[in-house]
């Protein structure tokens, strides 16, 4: 007996084709079994016919063909709060794919009140305290869904540690980029490249009460705040030194006058002046004099206050 070709003409010898009976050039055959797809009763061999499979040619899909998404389909970005308790920290989703999502978020094992859950492409949930939480998007239709494990840091202090030595100011600031240092009402801004990184504003003293004030880019943060008197050694304060011009001269005194006398390496008195006490930041005209070695006395009913200076 010769082989003959089927009467469905595929060009396939009856013992060579897969589904006989039907025309399948092709000999398409999904689960390998050796039976045609077009013969098969059950094309994913999971033991459920086709009829009565909804994803027939992937076993084990119970739920439905699963749909292909790209592998970075979704991006979940977290923002921290402003401030400690501002509660508005957000978590932002972004879609490549173009689908009908559902979002659900729970906070400590807690379900989350969402204003707006579902979205195509972006969602914004915002008005978020930090902590941790668990994000899942579906996708009803398909029965598909992903989740995440997120965590939304706590915001930084502002937090600072100040130390006075002489008469200069260090302080150590952290919990912010951006800080405005007032010292007597003259501004300085320090900048860090993020709000947990300790920087260091340091500052000559030039009077003998200085209120400071560091406050941030962030106004929820309040202000860092404190006095610092300069003590009673170090009352009597004279700068810039050396100078080109002039000096500024403060003492802090009960008494209410005292006499300035600047002398040069000699020993001349070049200068007297009587002054009223107390002295904060007061101007001293030295422009007049040489370039050279200067003595200053500053003399008080009680006692006299000395130093030297040096006159560019």
């Amino acid at each position: 007996m010769s082989l003959i070709a089927t009467i469905f003409h595929d060009g396939i010898l009856d013992i060579d084709d897969n589904c006989p009976f039907n025309n399948d050039t092709n000999q398409n055959d999904s689960d390998n079994d050796g039976i045609g797809d077009p013969c098969d009763d059950d094309d994913d061999n999971d033991g459920v016919l086709d009829v009565d499979d909804n994803c027939p040619y992937i076993a084990g899909s119970i739920n439905g063909c699963p749909i292909d998404l790209p592998a970075d389909n979704f991006s979940i970005e977290t923002l921290t709060e402003t401030c400690v308790n501002s509660n508005n920290a957000q978590i932002i989703i972004t879609a490549i794919a173009n689908y009908n999502y559902e979002a659900s978020l729970t906070y400590n094992g807690n379900s989350v009140s969402l204003p707006n859950t579902t979205f195509t492409q972006n969602l914004t949930i915002d008005s978020l305290d930090s902590g941790s939480y668990y994000l899942c998007v579906s996708i009803p239709s398909e029965n598909y869904e992903q989740c995440f494990t997120l965590n939304i840091d706590a915001p930084a202090n502002l937090t600072g540690d100040s130390n006075v030595t002489e008469n200069f100011y260090s302080v150590d600031l952290s919990g912010a980029t951006e800080y405005t240092i007032a010292i007597n009402n003259q501004e300085f801004i320090l900048n860090a490249p993020t709000d947990t990184t300790v920087v260091t504003f340091e500052h000559e003293l030039t009077a003998l009460e200085n209120e400071i004030v560091i406050t941030t880019e962030k106004t929820c943060q309040g202000s860092f705040e404190e006095t610092i008197l300069l003590d009673s050694e170090k009352q009597f304060v004279v700068y810039p030194n050396p100078t080109n011009k002039n000096i500024f001269i403060s003492l802090l005194s009960s008494e209410e006058k005292a006499t300035l006398q600047v002398f040069d390496i000699s020993g001349k008195l070049v200068k007297n002046q009587e002054l009223n006490l107390p002295l904060q930041n007061r101007e001293i005209e030295l422009q007049s004099l040489q370039s050279g070695v200067y003595i200053i006395n500053l003399v008080t009913n009680k006692e006299v206050f000395k130093t030297r200076i040096i006159k560019e």
